[in-house]
C-alpha cells in the first residue's frame, strides 16, 4: 500500500511539471480533469473503532459548479478489533457552492472479512475547496458511508479526509482567463485595423490638401496675369477715352509686357496710322522709335525697343506704306510711367 501512495504522488507530481497552457487546449480531453490523493480516518459506529485510511480520486467539472468523481477507497490499514477492511471503488458527483461542496457516490465494497466479498457501497457529506496555486486544490471532507455485508446487514462508518487534487489540463479560471487574454487580442486587432484605416484617410487627406494647394497656386499665377492683362486693358481704355478725336499719331503703341507682338487693338492703330501716312502727299518722312522699361538687363531692353520699332515697321509697311518714308530706331529705356514704357511712337519727323 505504502508503495502505491508514493507511485500515486509521484504521477500527480510528474503530471504538475508536464502540464501546458495552451490555447489550443482550452477545450481538450484534460480541461477541467484533476486527480487527488487524499488521507482519512474513519470511525466505525457499530464497534465504536477507528482506523486510517486513503483514496484516489479523478475529477471532472461539467459547468460551473457540478463534478464527477471516481474515487478508489482503501481503508483499514490497521486493523483493529470492531473496524472492518475493506476497499471501496464508487462513482458519484459534487455540487460546488464555494469553498463548499456536497458530494455523493456510489459503488462496490471489497471486505475481505465478509462471507460475501463484494457488496454495495456508498457515501454522502460535504467539503470544503480552495486554490493554493494554478491548478493546484487543497480540499478537506467530512461525511458518511454505508457498507453492506454478505447477509446484506449494512453498517455505518464516519470520516474525515484531508488531501489535494491537480488539474491536468486547463481550470475554468484558466479559461477565463484565456477568453479576456482572447478578447483584448481581438480589440486590439479591431483597433489595430480602425488605426490603419485612419492612416490611410490621413494620407489621402493630405494628397487632396497638397494637389488643393498646387491648384490654388495656380490660380494665384492666373489671377496675377489677368489682373495684369486687366490693368493694360484699363491704361489703354483710359488712353482712348482721353484722346478720342484727336490725331492718330498722338497716341503710342503699346504693348504686353517684355513682349515685341502686336495685340488686336495695336494692329488697328497701325491700320489707322498707315492710312493717314498714305494719305498725307507731303511726302513727309515719319520716326518709328520703340521704347521699353528699365527694368531688366540694359543690352536686352536695348533690343527689345528695337523689336517693338520693327514689328510696327513692318506693320505699316504691309498696310501700304512706302518705306522709305520711315525712319525705324530703338531708344531703349524710357523714363515714363511703368505702362506706357512698353511702348512704340510713331511721329512725322519734321513738323
Amino acid at each position: 500500500m505504502k508503495k502505491f501512495l508514493i507511485a500515486a504522488m509521484m504521477a500527480i507530481a510528474f503530471a504538475a511539471q508536464a502540464q501546458s497552457y495552451d490555447n489550443q487546449h482550452k477545450y481538450d480531453l484534460f480541461s477541467n480533469l484533476e486527480i487527488g490523493i487524499s488521507g482519512q480516518y474513519s470511525y466505525a459506529i457499530e464497534g465504536k473503532a477507528g482506523n486510517w485510511g486513503a483514496d484516489v480520486r479523478v475529477t471532472k467539472r461539467l459547468g460551473n459548479n457540478w463534478r464527477l468523481r471516481g474515487i478508489a477507497d482503501f481503508n483499514g490499514f490497521g486493523r483493529k478489533e470492531g473496524f472492518d477492511r475493506y476497499a471501496k471503488v464508487m462513482a458519484g458527483v459534487s455540487a460546488d457552492f464555494l469553498p463548499f461542496y456536497i458530494f455523493a457516490d456510489y459503488g462496490v465494497s471489497f471486505n475481505p472479512s465478509a462471507h460475501q466479498k463484494f457488496n454495495p457501497a456508498g457515501d454522502a457529506g460535504i467539503g470544503l475547496h480552495f486554490d493554493i496555486g494554478r491548478g493546484l486544490r487543497l480540499f478537506t471532507e467530512a461525511g458518511a458511508d454505508r457498507t453492506a455485508n454478505g447477509n446484506n446487514v449494512w453498517h455505518s462508518d464516519a470520516f474525515v479526509k484531508v488531501g489535494y487534487a491537480y488539474n491536468l489540463g486547463i481550470t475554468e479560471n484558466d479559461r477565463k482567463e484565456i477568453d479576456i487574454d482572447r478578447h483584448v487580442h481581438s480589440e486590439y486587432g479591431e483597433l489595430k485595423q480602425e488605426n490603419q484605416l485612419l492612416k490611410s484617410e490621413a494620407h489621402r487627406i493630405t494628397q487632396a490638401n497638397e494637389q488643393l494647394q498646387a491648384t490654388l497656386e495656380r490660380a494665384t499665377t492666373a489671377l496675377e496675369l489677368v489682373e495684369q492683362r486687366l490693368a493694360t486693358c484699363q491704361e489703354e481704355v483710359k488712353r482712348v477715352t482721353e484722346n478720342c478725336g484727336n490725331d492718330v499719331f498722338s497716341q503710342p503703341i503699346l504693348f504686353d509686357y517684355a513682349t515685341s507682338y502686336l495685340t488686336s487693338f495695336a494692329e488697328e492703330q497701325v491700320e489707322e496710322m498707315a492710312l493717314a501716312i498714305i494719305e498725307d502727299n507731303t511726302e513727309q518722312v515719319y520716326m518709328v522709335e520703340g521704347y521699353c522699361s528699365a527694368n531688366g538687363d540694359p543690352y536686352r531692353n536695348q533690343k527689345l525697343s528695337e523689336e517693338r520699332a520693327q514689328s510696327v515697321y513692318f506693320a505699316l509697311v504691309s498696310h501700304g506704306v512706302d518705306p522709305t518714308r520711315l525712319v525705324m530706331v530703338g531708344n531703349g529705356m524710357s523714363d515714363k510711367d511703368s505702362v506706357r514704357e512698353q511702348k512704340v511712337v510713331v511721329r512725322p519727323a519734321f513738323k
